[in-house]
């Protein structure tokens, strides 16, 4: 049965997130971020499976997206585009330079290229 218009949808999974730290709550950055011992890392990892997950986005659209069930394709693969704000500009540098079938992108305030945040005392995992 599908669900009518406005109705709720639950996702019985939480995606990628895990509780890393055991208190029984999946916090913002867990999963995407390293955890001790490898926390020098940070969220390199996290990002390039990002990468991953949007270039995998982009052949599912590819394929065809038939969100209102009607048998007919929605979404048009010659117009994917990418906006990335803070994080989101920082895997989408990567992001823009492997995945062809982007061809216009938007990087606001990306800040942190080059690894500058793991080596910041404020950003360190004590």
């Amino acid at each position: 049965m599908r669900p009518r218009v406005g109705a709720p949808v639950t996702f019985l999974e939480g995606g990628r997130g895990i509780d890393q730290n055991g208190d029984g709550i999946i916090e913002n950055n867990e999963g995407i971020n390293a955890a001790a011992s490898r926390s020098i890392i940070r969220d390199r990892d996290g990002q390039r499976q990002t990468v991953a997950d949007l270039m995998q986005l982009v052949r599912v659209i590819e394929v065809g997206v038939d969100a209102d069930g009607n048998g007919v394709a929605d979404l048009d693969p010659s117009r994917i585009y990418y906006l990335g704000q803070s994080l989101g500009g920082i895997y989408g540098t990567t992001f823009l330079a492997v995945e062809p079938d982007v061809h216009v992108g938007a990087l606001n305030v990306a800040g942190g290229l080059g690894g500058s945040n793991r080596y910041s005392p404020i950003f360190r995992v004590e």
